[in-house]
């Protein structure tokens, strides 16, 4: 007996290998696709520049307590003045007469009285070794010999807090610095700061 083969059959069978071949192929393909297309997304938001914005929350109103006045805070402040806007009324103070060295602070009446001047702040200013603050433990970044003009000096006194900055700044003043601190006590006065005293610029 002879075996005759099924050509038909066998003929299904190389369809199907060859169905599944191309179906193989074709999930090959798509997996690659997804991949490439994934790593190009990963180049593109490697290269992408992000800018921070800043969200503004506004905060919660708090209602003004009466027992305040009286109240023991516990507040670790040498200091504190606390007063309403609106009416000017003190709403919590502690050792508000207590005098207090201000330190830095004082370059803010250095800066309004050279503006009061109305001196041409283009004008430039040499630092010299007169504008060397001897006190221990200051320093400054700015070398003998640089000049810069008022404005310059007057943004790096206020910035920076820059001592030899607000030092040439008195010294540039008409009548030089024992006219300037005068002008910074007038000024004090006029600003109702009667416990106030000023011996320099800086």
């Amino acid at each position: 007996m002879v075996a005759v083969p099924d050509v038909e059959a066998a003929q299904q069978g190389k369809a199907k290998v060859t169905k599944a071949k191309a179906q193989a192929k074709a999930k090959k393909s798509k997996y690659s696709s997804k991949a490439k297309s994934k790593s190009k997304k990963h180049a593109r938001a490697g290269s992408r520049k992000f800018v921070a914005k800043p969200v503004m929350t506004p905060l919660r109103a708090v209602s003004y307590d009466k027992s305040w006045h009286d109240a023991d805070l516990n507040l670790r402040s040498a200091a504190v003045l606390v007063v309403d806007q609106k009416t000017g009324e003190a709403l919590y103070s502690k050792n508000v007469d207590v005098p207090t060295a201000i330190a830095s602070i004082t370059k803010l009446m250095t800066a309004m009285v050279t503006l009061d001047a109305e001196l041409d702040l283009n004008e430039e200013i040499v630092i010299g070794s007169e504008d060397v603050d001897r006190l221990k433990g200051t320093g400054s970044r700015l070398a003998l010999g640089t000049r810069l003009t008022r404005e310059e000096l007057l943004h790096l006194a206020l910035i920076a807090s820059e001592n030899r900055a607000a030092a040439a700044l008195s010294r540039a003043y008409p009548g030089g610095r024992g006219a300037f601190v005068a002008a910074m006590n007038r000024k004090a006065r006029e600003l109702g700061m009667k416990d106030s005293h000023f011996i320099d610029g800086t």
